[in-house]
């Protein structure tokens, strides 16, 4: 258990390392901090180059972190936050084939699946069908309703 007075000293950089840490003793620290909650005035907005930890978690098939980020409850977390390169959370998990997190995104009331990245103008879907993740694919177009061709 997390101390209380500890709380306020958990700031954005300890997220931003736990969200790509899928070690055993990361993994416990974060469940640690779901049942403790996370300060609702942390910041887990963007970093200078437009990553929040949503981001991090989602590259690396973190699905507990991005429980603890999505849950947190927190003002600025972004769902369909946008990197550097205009990649959304969800794109980098249908790119990198974590249907976990996939899953866990599609759940969001406010996730759009229609964004687009800036340099390949592609949605996550194409990303996915890109890589060769069929099982996302279908997880995405059942979310956003496609009808099949």
């Amino acid at each position: 258990m997390i101390c209380p007075c500890a709380k306020p000293l958990i700031h954005r950089n300890l997220i931003f390392d736990l969200a790509e840490d899928t070690s055993k003793e990361a993994k416990i620290l974060i469940k640690e901090l779901n049942e403790d909650g996370l300060p609702e005035d942390l910041d887990l907005g963007t970093n200078m180059r437009g990553m929040a930890p949503l981001h991090h978690a989602c590259r690396a098939g973190n699905v507990a972190a991005v429980e603890l980020i999505l849950g947190s409850g927190c003002a600025n977390v972004d769902v369909n936050a946008r990197c550097y390169k205009g990649l959304c959370p969800l794109a980098y998990a249908a790119n990198r084939g974590h249907r976990k997190v996939v899953r866990r995104l599609l759940e969001e009331k406010d996730l759009d699946v229609e964004l687009t990245d800036w340099r390949y103008h592609r949605t996550p879907i194409q990303w996915a069908a890109y890589k060769g993740h069929t099982r996302i694919v279908a997880d995405i177009r059942n979310k956003a309703g496609y009808s099949p061709c």
